[in-house]
């Protein structure tokens, strides 16, 4: 019977020595940031896909949310009326960009906003929902929707 118990306690050990390098080796990969998403995540926007086009965006620890878009629509755009930034963190803003003025067809523009109060944290990863509003010359009040993804600049 004493046999069978130093076997099973060998056996035990064996296994316990393997878990303990297990968590260690996981301890510095999460230290290292393997497991962090934003690591690997690139920025990008999706949904805008009639009229406007997006071309880059930078969300910024000022609180400074920037897009530049391209005027697809095909006609002039007087103005852009509204900018909505929702984030993932709940953090709205709601205003007419900087730069709203008139913008002709196939030309760039740069739209800025400033966002909630808290400062955002560099490197750390967000998601906004962007709605622009804009008029062309006869008509008010179009809407493009957009989802951006990436990290903090």
């Amino acid at each position: 019977m004493a046999k069978k118990g130093q076997a099973a306690l060998e056996y035990l050990s064996t296994y316990g020595w393997l878990l303990i390098i297990i968590v260690i080796v996981a301890a510095a990969l999460y230290a290292l940031g393997i497991f962090n998403p934003a690591t690997y995540q690139g920025k990008s926007c999706t949904g805008f896909s009639t009229g406007l086009t997006y071309v880059d965006h930078k969300y910024a620890v000022d609180r400074s949310f920037t897009m530049i878009m391209n005027n697809g629509v095909g006609k002039s755009i007087t103005s852009v009326t509204m900018m909505n930034v929702t984030l993932s963190d709940g953090t709205s803003a709601q205003a007419a960009p900087t730069d709203a003025s008139s913008w002709a067809p196939g030309a760039k523009k740069t739209l800025t906003l400033t966002t909630g109060p808290v400062a955002p944290a560099t490197g750390s990863s967000y998601t906004a929902t962007v709605i622009l509003t804009y008029s062309t010359g006869d008509i008010t009040g179009h809407k493009q929707t957009g989802t951006c993804t990436g990290t903090v600049e």
